[in-house]
C-alpha cells in the first residue's frame, strides 16, 4: 500500500521497520501513516489506554440487550438496534469500558441482568424497553449500579416514529450523553462527606473538577490545587494534565487572575503535547479547540472542535465545543443548532450550556430566547452575568441591564472586559464591536 501510494496522496508515512506477522513466512515492512502536521487534528494513534488513566477510573458498563413489549416487528427491530447502537455510541467515551451486550446474552438468560452484570465484573447495567403504539415510541431506560442494585438514573423518552434510523440517533445520543454525567453525579454524591486528605486519587479528581465547575476564580485556583499534585503522583495520566489546563482555560475566558503568567503558552504547549500520546482523545481536542481560538487561529480552534466532534458526536460536550468556536468564527446561523443539541440531549446538562446558548442567542438576536435561559441557573458567575447584560440589551431593557452592571462590578473588583476571552475571541471585528457597544450601553466598558 505504501508503495503504490507514492507520489499519488498527499500523506506522510512513519517506517516502523520489519515485522513478523501471524501466518506470514517472510517478515514485512510496516509503515504508519502520519500528519504532516504533528499538531492537526487529523493525526492518528489509538485512544487513551487503560495504564495511563491511574487517577481516573473507568466506568465499566455492560448494555442489556434493550425489550420490546407488544408483538410488533418494528419495536422488536428498534430495540435490537438501540442495544447496537448504544454499546457503538458509549465505547466512543474515554469514561467508560463497554461490555458487549452479544457476549452476555448467554449470562444474562441464564441468570438476569443484575447477576449477570455482577458475574462479570461490571460497575453498571443500562437496560430499557421499547413500546410502539401507531406512529407514537416510548422508550424506557435505567442505569443501575450493579453492587447495591440501586437506580442511578431512569427516564421515559416519547417520539414520533418517522425515520427510523434518525429515532434511533436522537435517542442513542440522548441516553448516551445523559449516561455519562449520570455517572459522574453518582460519583460525587458518594465522597461528598469525605475529607480531602480521605480522598484517594480518583476521588481527588472527581472533588477538583466539583471546584471546577464552579466557575469562580477561588475555586478554580482550588481545584487546580487538586490537579498539580495529581500531575506529580500521575505524570503519564491524562486526565490530571487536561484538568489542569482546564483551570487555565477558565481563568482565560473569565478574565480572572491567572495562576500563571503564561498560562495560554502553557497549556497549548502541554495539550499538544498530550495530543500527541492521545490524538483520538476528544477531550484533548475539545480543550486544544478552546485554546487555539483563545490565541487568536480560529481556523485551527474550529478543526480541533470538529475533530472532538467527530470522535464523539453523541457527546454534549463536543456539541457545545463545535457550536463554540463556529459562534467565535462568526459562523452564527450554523453553530446555534449545536448547542440547542448539547442542551437537549443531555438530561444533566450543565448551567454553562444554557449560557453558552444564551451567548448564540444573542449572537443570532434571539434576545428573549436568550433571556429566558437565565432564569433557573443556580448562582451567578461574571461570564453569566455578561452574557444577561447582552440579552437585556438586545431587548432594550437598558435600566435592568445598567442594574445587572453595577452588579457584575460588585461581584467582580478588579476584573477587566478586556482580558475576559469569553468576549474578545470573536473573528470578526463587527462580532467584538457589537458586544462592546451593548456593554457601554449597560455602563461597562
Amino acid at each position: 500500500m505504501f508503495r503504490q501510494s507514492g507520489g499519488k496522496v498527499s500523506a506522510t508515512f512513519q517506517d516502523l521497520g520489519e515485522k513478523t506477522l501471524k501466518n506470514i513466512s517472510e517478515p514485512v515492512r510496516v509503515f504508519r501513516l502520519a500528519s504532516d502536521e504533528p499538531n492537526s487534528p487529523d493525526t492518528l494513534a489509538s485512544r487513551p489506554t487503560d495504564d495511563a488513566q491511574t487517577s481516573w477510573k473507568v466506568a465499566t458498563v455492560l448494555v442489556s440487550p434493550f425489550r420490546h413489549l407488544g408483538s410488533g416487528g418494528d419495536a422488536a427491530s428498534l430495540a435490537s438496534g438501540l442495544t447496537e447502537t448504544l454499546a457503538a455510541a458509549l465505547a466512543h467515551f474515554e469514561e467508560f469500558k463497554i461490555i458487549d451486550p452479544g457476549s452476555a446474552t448467554h449470562k444474562i438468560s441464564n441468570l438476569g441482568t443484575l447477576d449477570a452484570g455482577r458475574q462479570l465484573g461490571v460497575e453498571y447495567l443500562l437496560e430499557g424497553s421499547v413500546q410502539i403504539s401507531g406512529q407514537k415510541v416510548r422508550v424506557g431506560v435505567q442505569l443501575i449500579d450493579v453492587a447495591s442494585g440501586s437506580r442511578v438514573w431512569s427516564d421515559t423518552i416519547n417520539r414520533e416514529f418517522e425515520d427510523a434510523f434518525e429515532l434511533q440517533d436522537d435517542i442513542t445520543a440522548f441516553v448516551a450523553s445523559t449516561m455519562s454525567d449520570a455517572i459522574g453525579e453518582e460519583w460525587a454524591k458518594a465522597i461528598l462527606a469525605k475529607p480531602d486528605a480521605a480522598l484517594d486519587p480518583h476521588e481527588q479528581m472527581i472533588r477538583g473538577l466539583q471546584l471546577l465547575h464552579r466557575g469562580n476564580p477561588k475555586d478554580c485556583a482550588n481545584a487546580r490545587a487538586f490537579f498539580e499534585k495529581l500531575v506529580q503522583s500521575d505524570p503519564n495520566g491524562m486526565f490530571p494534565k487536561l484538568c489542569l489546563c482546564w483551570t487555565y482555560a477558565s481563568e482565560l475566558s473569565g478574565g480572572w487572575p491567572l495562576g500563571r503568567e503564561d498560562a495560554l503558552e502553557f497549556s497549548l504547549r502541554e495539550m499538544r503535547d498530550l495530543m500527541r500520546r492521545y490524538p483520538r482523545s476528544a477531550h484533548i481536542h475539545r480543550l486544544v479547540s478552546r485554546l487555539c481560538i483563545f490565541d487568536g487561529d480560529h481556523a485551527q480552534g474550529v478543526a480541533h472542535a470538529e475533530r472532538a466532534y467527530e470522535l464523539n458526536s453523541y457527546n454534549s460536550d463536543m456539541m457545545m465545543a463545535l457550536g463554540l468556536a463556529k459562534l467565535w468564527n462568526g459562523e452564527h446561523d450554523t453553530a446555534v443548532g449545536l448547542p440547542e443539541k448539547a442542551f437537549s440531549t443531555n438530561r444533566y446538562a450543565p448551567d454553562i450550556f444554557k449560557i453558552y446558548l444564551a451567548l448564540a442567542y444573542y449572537l443570532t438576536s434571539r434576545f428573549d430566547d436568550g433571556l429566558k435561559l437565565f432564569d433557573n441557573i443556580e448562582g451567578t458567575t461574571s461570564v453569566t452575568q455578561i452574557y444577561r447584560i447582552l440579552n437585556l440589551v438586545g431587548l432594550q431593557q437598558i435600566e435592568e441591564a445598567q442594574t445587572e452592571a453595577q452588579s457584575w462590578r460588585n461581584n467582580n473588583a478588579g476584573l477587566k472586559l478586556g482580558d475576559a476571552q469569553s468576549i474578545n475571541s470573536f473573528r470578526l471585528q463587527e462580532d467584538r464591536e457589537q458586544v462592546f457597544a451593548a456593554l457601554r450601553k449597560a455602563g461597562l466598558s
